[in-house]
């Protein structure tokens, strides 16, 4: 299980060291090497983690570096460091539990379940056991999923009038007001670049533009640039092509599969359906469809 853990969370693709790569790959490998992760102990998912705790795990290990530590005081340790894990985790609850309930008292119900869903996912999320048939079987399901093929037959013939769709590459202001509306807290894909590093990208370009902080926006800019050339030249970066599979258990021991993608990839989706929300749809043909 600890070997398959270990595998879970290493990607085995990566850019071929002082191979050539394209300018698109460049700018991607420069934006995910500035996404420098926070220390242990500021993550998100340690925050429920008390000064009191940390301060008996530092005792432990300073007294073990020194040479100071017998195995009868190790485990002495241990148990207090154990204990004060519990209490912080039953303070966890007691909090989790005292913002749903005024969450649900002001009606507002959906930050009550989203408060839920962060408790539990800190409190029993585990991986599921290891199953590497399945993980292969998701794989070729994948890859025969996106293989090009041929049409089958003549084109659909089209009997309404064509829309006109805007195809031109993004503008910044356009591409600033969908990372904006980004959503955080999401996984990130095999970069581990999140939607809250490029918000922070955002936030770089204009504290540049109101406060003069000059090359605060470079990587903006430069994932500006690699957004748009993907629309203007079709390259994307085999970076972007990437994608981590998690199994999810199902009934009867079997899993299926969701692809955690890039956040650029939402980005791009959310700039095509904006655009493609404008279409005049026919009733006759799209009456079925929501709004």
């Amino acid at each position: 299980m600890k070997t398959y853990r270990q595998k879970r969370t290493t990607l085995p693709l990566r850019l071929p060291n002082g191979g050539p790569r394209t300018e698109m790959e460049s700018i991607f490998e420069e934006l995910r090497e500035s996404c420098v992760p926070p220390p242990a102990r500021k993550r998100s998912g340690n925050a429920w983690i008390s000064e009191t705790t940390w301060a008996l795990v530092d005792h432990r290990v300073q007294m073990a570096n020194g040479g100071r530590l017998t195995r009868r005081g190790y485990h002495k340790l241990s148990r207090k460091v154990r204990a004060s894990l519990k209490r912080d985790r039953q303070k966890r609850a007691h909090e989790a539990g005292t913002t749903m309930e005024s969450h649900l008292e002001s009606g507002e119900l959906q930050e009550a379940w989203r408060t839920l869903k962060g408790w539990y996912r800190m409190a029993e999320d585990k991986a599921p056991q290891p199953c590497f048939a399945t993980m292969e079987k998701q794989t070729r399901e994948r890859e025969e999923l996106y293989e090009r093929q041929v049409p089958p037959g003549d084109p659909i013939p089209i009997n309404v009038e064509p829309f006109e769709i805007r195809d031109e590459s993004p503008e910044d202001a356009e591409v600033r007001e969908v990372v904006r509306n980004l959503r955080n807290g999401r996984a990130g894909g095999a970069s581990k670049i999140r939607a809250e590093h490029i918000k922070d990208w955002l936030s770089g370009i204009v504290d540049e533009e109101e406060n003069g902080n000059e090359g605060a926006g470079d990587r903006w800019r430069a994932f500006l640039k690699l957004i748009q050339a993907i629309w203007e030249q079709g390259c994307i970066p085999q970076q972007m092509q990437w994608v981590i599979v998690v199994l999810l258990p199902k009934g009867g021991g079997d899993f299926c599969g969701i692809g955690l993608l890039e956040p650029f990839w939402k980005v791009i989706d959310v700039l095509i359906n904006g655009r493609m929300e404008l279409i005049e749809f026919h009733d006759c043909l799209h009456g079925f469809l929501k709004g």
